[in-house]
């Protein structure tokens, strides 16, 4: 927790209230959550500064642009989709991760709301798939006009998070605007550098054969589409590797995740962080629906 010298100008009264708020904000997160949180420690320290105002705390997941069917490019030996020809409302509202999970969304909103008033919730738009894990459609589109679809599915989500939750509960960016292009540059160079064997000593012994099936769950491949799923899902863990380890470049350790993508795979954001010396990432995990006594949707 913060140094008493740091907490002088706020008086005691205020501390108490905050104390009592990051206690009942990480109580309402236990009673939601299908799992554990990571770095509770952590989560609580950041309620209680965001509810003294000393600091921002920041919330985050992602969104992954809606594309079409993935395809085999034969030129590149990968799998590829395109952005330009799917609408973005259609790809809003067949999105497993968004409608389905609205009111889970809206609670978590209410959470942050109720107990850290200075809580920000960021959607990150990942607009780095074309680069690091569809290479193909930036030739077959464009650059520009892959990027633009996504800048214009980032907007639509916006509207529809503001309709949905209320303006302002939630911002939508894309990654390369929040990075910048210096940064979203180092980004990529990241991502081309990483490899699965530097990862290995901190993911699951099984990492290639668990996304592979989760993978497939997700995206119903094809039969043409099946033969590269080894290479698409070696590719995956380390793009969830280079952005975890990104999201310290951008908010230290001020962030928090609110994860969203298969609880089966939270070790691999963790890889190149733990990798580099960095402590793995806080998350909470109240944004699956746990039914029967399994978790809903747990691609």
């Amino acid at each position: 927790m913060l140094q008493e010298s740091n907490l002088e100008r706020f008086s005691r009264k205020e501390i108490a209230e905050a104390q009592e708020n990051a206690e009942k904000f990480m109580q309402s997160i236990r009673a939601d959550s299908i799992m554990a949180m990571e770095r509770p420690e952590r989560i609580k320290e950041l309620i209680f500064q965001g509810s003294l105002g000393i600091k921002i705390p920041i919330f985050t997941n992602w969104i992954c642009p809606r594309g079409t069917n993935l395809a085999p490019d034969e030129a590149t030996q990968k799998l590829f989709r395109r952005y330009t020809q799917t609408e973005p409302k259609d790809g809003f509202e067949t999105d497993y991760q968004i409608l389905p999970r609205i009111e889970l969304e809206k609670s978590l909103c209410k959470k942050l709301e109720r107990f850290s008033t200075n809580a920000s919730y960021l959607k990150i738009v990942a607009d780095d798939n074309p680069y690091c894990l569809y290479p193909a459609c930036l030739r077959i589109d464009g650059e520009e006009k892959t990027m633009d679809a996504i800048e214009n599915y980032s907007k639509y989500c916006q509207t529809r998070f503001d309709e949905s939750i209320n303006q302002g509960k939630v911002e939508v960016q894309t990654w390369s605007e929040i990075l910048g292009t210096e940064l979203f540059k180092k980004y990529l160079e990241c991502y081309e550098q990483t490899k699965l064997e530097d990862l290995l000593p901190f993911l699951p012994k099984n990492i290639v054969d668990l996304e592979m099936d989760i993978l497939t769950d997700h995206t119903k491949p094809s039969q043409n589409a099946q033969k590269y799923f080894e290479t698409f899902a070696i590719d995956c863990a380390r793009y969830f590797a280079v952005e975890g380890l990104f999201l310290s470049e951008i908010f230290r350790d001020d962030v928090i995740v609110a994860w969203n993508d298969s609880t089966r795979l939270t070790r691999t954001i963790d890889a190149l962080r733990l990798k580099n010396g960095l402590p793995a990432l806080p998350k909470i995990y109240v944004l699956h629906e746990k039914r029967d006594g399994k978790i809903v949707n747990d691609f």
